[in-house]
């Protein structure tokens, strides 16, 4: 969030597409848009057409943190 800064809604003050969020996180868009659905019921974000706002950073930092330590190292 730091990296972005956010717009008076609390948004990022960056605008994704899914396909630029997929291939960041290198995955098919179809799994980048599940993906985020699944982060908003859990109440991690929210998403306003190609804005999304972090509802529960520290939620989501530790999801996150928790996820890269169960991924394989790959060289």
């Amino acid at each position: 969030m730091e990296n972005f800064g956010l717009n008076e809604q609390g948004e990022l003050n960056v605008l994704f597409s899914r396909l630029d969020i997929a291939s960041i996180a290198g995955v098919p868009r179809e799994q980048a848009v599940r993906q985020l659905s699944d982060f908003e019921e859990e109440g991690y974000i929210s998403k306003h057409s190609r804005r999304i706002a972090i509802l529960n950073p520290e939620g989501l930092s530790e999801l996150i943190s928790n996820h890269n330590l169960l991924r394989p190292f790959s060289n």
